[in-house]
């Protein structure tokens, strides 16, 4: 019910959002979803705070960040929530980025993690669903994540339920976080997983900030109020308007009011876990990934270590085909081990944004056999680049790009070699394909996911206007 307190004439006068504490990590597309939101936020006179978590900077992505007016980067080397025994870091890092945001003051605080959604900041909370470890599990080992997970499994699901609203790039991600997370109930042995306690209340570092001092927020009796209006589609609550534009092939995909998690569309509809919920796609900007002339090879590109990538179908794949299949990515685990080999693809190691998009731009063909891909921006750049698009079939893939790519599934190597084969031996259809994916990457434009975040943004400060 709209509080009798505010008249539709204080909302419009509401004070724009102007400022926005954002987390990154510094690993994998994250990085790149976050420089480009930055990017057209700060076109839009939009400070934003950048709190980075995981590895430092290289200095490839400084010199990203330093040209950006507007932009203000903080660096950490929290360990990430997914790695392994991070939770000290955890606190630690929640607790850096309460003090942030008491000395930034920013209109919206912008995780692009989970479990800091439940620490008490004072602005409204938006937490971006990219991936996690669960729904990871899930695809590419093919069952349950094993019990050493259950503690991660709390957390996420509390900074879930905690935040203002919840995005995800994709539907297909949406439904995967409403499955694993949905409920909050502890699981069983787990004893003690997800007390809040473990979370925010000890310090686990000297040089952590006493943030004991700072007044509450989220929690409070306004701030509760705050997060029911936001839940209410009738009562001003976030737009249904961050929708993914529909592909041809797969009618009204994205559609987050369409969403039914864990339901056929057909099945009797329930109540959602995360009913505030918005699907917002990433974005590239096109001139960035300018095609050129094309060769004779097949691209891919990620992590070699990732089993989500699949690349290994791939070293399956290049024996039986005529024309070489080039890699870029790290094949070093960020927390060390083996490096991953390749004996019959060409690794090109990690390379700078401009070098990749580079051989994109040569690129007939783009191959990504992904097992779990909740986006794919690597498939973006390259459809951009002017590559037809070789994709795993997954439904977010699916999702994605419709009929604007062939799909092949990840287990089945000859498959994936047979499409190689035909697109580089048939020209047409190949440049038909990549004509068919440029156009639909075009719909992906950072000025439509940043008018997204901004409406988003826009509703959570009013919301916490009229409660204030």
């Amino acid at each position: 019910m709209k509080p009798s307190t505010s008249s539709p004439e204080a909302l419009r006068l509401a004070p724009p959002v102007r400022r926005v504490l954002m987390t990154a990590d510094t690993v994998g597309g994250v990085w790149s979803y976050a420089l480009e939101l930055c990017r057209a936020l700060c076109l839009r006179g939009v400070c934003v705070e950048l709190a980075t978590l995981g590895a430092p900077l290289s200095d490839a992505q400084w010199q990203e960040a330093r040209a950006l007016p507007g932009l203000t980067v903080h660096e950490s080397t929290w360990r990430l929530e997914w790695m392994d025994a991070p939770w000290d870091d955890v606190r630690a890092a929640g607790e850096w980025l309460l003090a942030l945001e008491a000395r930034l003051s920013p209109d919206v605080v912008h995780l692009n993690g989970y479990c800091h959604g439940a620490w008490p900041f004072r602005a409204p909370v938006l937490v971006v669903a990219h991936s996690c470890v669960l729904s990871w599990w899930e695809a590419v080992k093919g069952g349950a994540a094993p019990a050493r997970y259950h503690r991660y499994r709390e957390e996420v699901a509390k900074g879930l339920h905690a935040a203002s609203v919840v995005v995800a790039p994709t539907r297909a991600m949406l439904d995967a976080i409403e499955r694993h997370y949905g409920d909050l109930h502890p699981l069983r042995g787990a004893p003690n997983a997800g007390r809040t306690e473990d979370v925010a209340t000890e310090p686990a570092h000297d040089s952590v900030p006493d943030v004991r001092a700072l007044p509450a927020a989220r929690g409070t009796p306004a701030v509760d109020r705050l997060k029911g209006i936001a839940t209410e589609p009738a009562h001003d609550s976030v737009p249904d308007a961050c929708a993914l534009p529909a592909a041809r092939g797969t009618p009204n995909a994205g559609r987050a009011e369409d969403v039914a998690p864990g339901q056929s569309d057909d099945s009797a509809p329930r109540a959602r876990a995360f009913p505030s919920a918005r699907v917002i796609p990433n974005a590239r900007c096109a001139t960035r990934f300018p095609p050129s002339r094309k060769e004779r090879f097949v691209l891919a590109a990620g992590r070699l270590w990732d089993e989500a990538k699949n690349l290994a179908a791939l070293e399956a794949a290049a024996p039986q085909l005529p024309f070489p299949v080039h890699v870029a990515g790290d094949a070093l685990h960020p927390e060390g081990g083996a490096v991953a080999e390749t004996r019959s693809t060409r690794p090109l190691g990690h390379l700078p944004p401009s070098v990749l998009a580079q051989w994109m731009a040569r690129a007939p063909v783009y191959a990504l056999p992904a097992r779990y891909e909740p986006f794919g921006l690597s498939a973006l750049e390259a459809a951009l680049a002017g590559c037809a698009l070789v994709l795993g079939d997954i439904p977010s893939l699916r999702e994605v790009w419709g009929d604007a790519a062939r799909f092949v599934p990840p287990d089945d190597s000859r498959a994936l070699a047979r499409t190689l084969r035909f697109l580089m031996d048939h020209p047409r259809e190949r440049e038909a394909l990549a004509a068919r994916g440029r156009e639909r990457a075009l719909t992906f434009t950072p000025d439509r996911m940043a008018e997204a975040y901004l409406e988003l943004y826009a509703s959570l400060a009013r919301l916490e206007h009229r409660v204030s």
